[in-house]
């Protein structure tokens, strides 16, 4: 089974993960984004990832029918939580190619003050099967996480 991995930061702490997601059998980093995106073109070159971007928080400008659920505790900080739907022609660079050619319904948790998106889940056919997916990103230059499904993770 192969499965494409969206890698955020391309600092020393993203270039650990990229080097251990290399090692995980199926794995493929498919796009890295860094705020210093010579960064991502480097980290890409060095680890063959064909997409290397500045930012992918713009590309939630392509989501519809966006309803703002209210503000949350999330991890003992307070996040607006907003969920919208991603057009099927978006969805792969949305969910950081983990996802291809489906329209979701995505929940964000977003940090009020900087605007950044420090989580986004949605569910998605995997397989036949629905299977969520769970990305976070606790902090600028942060390790980003991405927490598969256990149908993947086993």
């Amino acid at each position: 089974m192969t499965f494409n991995v969206g890698l955020i930061g391309a600092g020393r702490i993203g270039k650990v993960h990229a080097k251990a997601i290399a090692a995980i059998p199926g794995a493929q980093i498919t796009m890295v984004a860094d705020f210093f995106v010579e960064a991502a073109e480097k980290c890409a070159a060095e680890f063959g990832i064909e997409t290397a971007v500045k930012d992918w928080q713009p590309l939630m400008e392509n989501l519809s029918d966006a309803t703002l659920i209210g503000t949350e505790d999330r991890g003992g900080n307070s996040r607006y939580h907003i969920t919208a739907t991603a057009p099927a022609e978006q969805v792969e660079i949305i969910t950081a190619r983990l996802v291809r050619n489906q329209e979701l319904v995505i929940d964000f948790w977003i940090q009020p003050v900087t605007g950044e998106v420090r989580e986004a889940q949605f569910a998605a056919e995997f397989d036949g099967a629905e299977v969520r997916w769970t990305l976070l990103l606790d902090d600028y230059g942060a390790e980003f996480d991405i927490q598969p499904p256990e149908e993947i993770a086993s």
